[in-house]
């Protein structure tokens, strides 16, 4: 057995006598099976996808940000515990997923853009200045597709990647539990994380992927964006009277819970200052509950917290402490969070009533994500690892509503409830091909 541990990432040196592996928040280095080195990484980042530069006195990794949902590729030594960034954001891109040398070691090429769109990039050797990240790359691609692992060919000016075109697109899974077929439109359009109305008149979505904020009749007629907020939208949910939307949004460096008045357009900011807020979800007219964001320390301590949007002020639920995402049902009676248990690496999820300090666990899986309650608040749908769940609120049956190991996922992994009770989900429809790619060096 080479390594202790299972690691995500590894690479053998060129010459096979250095062994990198990367796991977690540290990137190991092996001699003749003996660990000679460990790098780690800043908090809330992992490495990953480490490889060597041709002479081996290099390497290469990207640097994963579990708070961002973005990455940066990284210039590292196995005698060093510094590691430097290849490339700025401003100039590539604020996601770097991937990287490689080419074989005589004159490039490193890689792909940068946005999260959804990645061009390929080829830098002079950044091992050569002691700031590489002042190299000016040059663009290979320029948005024609969205380019994935680059792999050099044996000549510096030729490589070979994967050309991929997206369409996102929202769907409802069948009656009959088959296929899901597009939603609100019959072409499809690119949105998810919708929520009804309670009267199921009309939804709330967000764009993706650009993250704006939208409703529509329930039958995807009269869509609109609506002109504020001009920043990015997560996770909106209805009032109980219909007259406004809650949501997360991310006007300046933090989450914040934000309200917009529907038929005013205005948006308001209930509590404008602390650390960033979680999903709100609404208990009654007056009365939003959201959790902590988690910002990757271990030793943070998630709580639940509540705003009383008449006083302004912002409580933490008493008994949340270890628990996250909170969703209210759509009658206001109950709660539901997740538990994330490091020791056993699981997730349970938890039921309380609404007022109370009493939680109770009604089921434990490997992994969770979003939970979201059935409309007569009877029942709670969550994803977990491969499948998709029905979970009764009270007993903690989970019924099976869709196999997920081969659903075709974007970016962004979600599932929602439309509003006569069926699953949504956002789709990629995806098409790859592997392309030959030549340069002037």
């Amino acid at each position: 057995q080479l390594l202790p541990f299972l690691a995500g990432y590894a690479a053998w040196s060129p010459k096979r006598k250095t062994f990198a592996a990367a796991r977690d928040d540290v990137l190991e280095f092996y001699r003749e099976g003996r660990l000679i080195r460990q790098m780690r990484t800043p908090l809330g980042t992992s490495p990953m996808y480490p490889h060597w530069r041709p002479d081996g006195a290099h390497i290469t990794f990207c640097l994963g940000n579990s708070r961002a949902y973005r990455s940066t590729l990284q210039l590292a030594t196995p005698e060093s515990d510094r590691m430097l960034p290849i490339a700025r954001n401003e100039v590539v891109g604020d996601d770097q997923p991937f990287g490689s040398w080419t074989k005589d070691g004159r490039y490193f090429v890689f792909t940068a853009g946005s999260l959804e769109l990645h061009d390929l990039w080829a830098v002079p050797d950044p091992a050569s200045s002691s700031r590489p990240n002042l190299v000016q790359p040059r663009r290979l691609t320029n948005h024609s597709l969205n380019w994935r692992y680059p792999a050099p060919g044996n000549q510096t000016n030729e490589l070979y990647a994967i050309g991929e075109t997206r369409r996102p697109e929202l769907v409802r899974l069948a009656a009959d539990g088959g296929e899901w077929r597009p939603y609100l439109d019959r072409d499809g359009i690119p949105a998810y994380e919708l929520d009804s109305s309670r009267d199921a008149q009309l939804v709330t979505y967000v764009s993706y992927p650009d993250y704006r904020l939208w409703i529509s009749r329930a039958d995807g007629t009269e869509r609109h964006q609506l002109a504020w907020p001009d920043f990015e939208v997560h996770q909106p949910h209805w009032s109980p009277d219909g007259k406004r939307i809650a949501f997360m949004g991310k006007p300046e460096d933090k989450w914040r819970v934000e309200i917009v008045d529907v038929a005013m357009d205005h948006w308001q900011e209930p509590i404008p200052d602390g650390e960033d807020q979680g999903v709100p979800t609404w208990v009654d007219d007056n009365i939003i509950v959201y959790g902590d964001w988690p910002t990757g320390d271990p030793r943070q301590v998630m709580r639940l917290h509540v705003i009383d949007l008449q006083r302004r002020q912002s409580s933490v639920i008493p008994g949340s402490d270890g628990l996250w995402t909170v969703r209210c049902s759509p009658d206001g009676k109950y709660l539901s969070a997740l538990r994330r248990d490091m020791t056993q690496r699981s997730n349970a999820l938890l039921v309380s009533r609404w007022g109370s300090s009493d939680w109770r666990e009604i089921l434990s899986r490997e992994d969770f994500a979003e939970q979201t309650w059935s409309r007569d608040s009877r029942h709670l749908q969550v994803m977990d690892t491969g499948e998709l769940l029905r979970v009764d609120a009270f007993t903690g049956r989970a019924e099976k509503l869709a196999d997920l190991h081969n659903f075709p996922y974007t970016s962004e992994q979600w599932f929602g409830i439309a509003p006569d009770g069926s699953p949504l989900a956002l789709l990629s429809v995806q098409v790859q091909e592997i392309y030959s790619v030549s340069w002037r060096p």
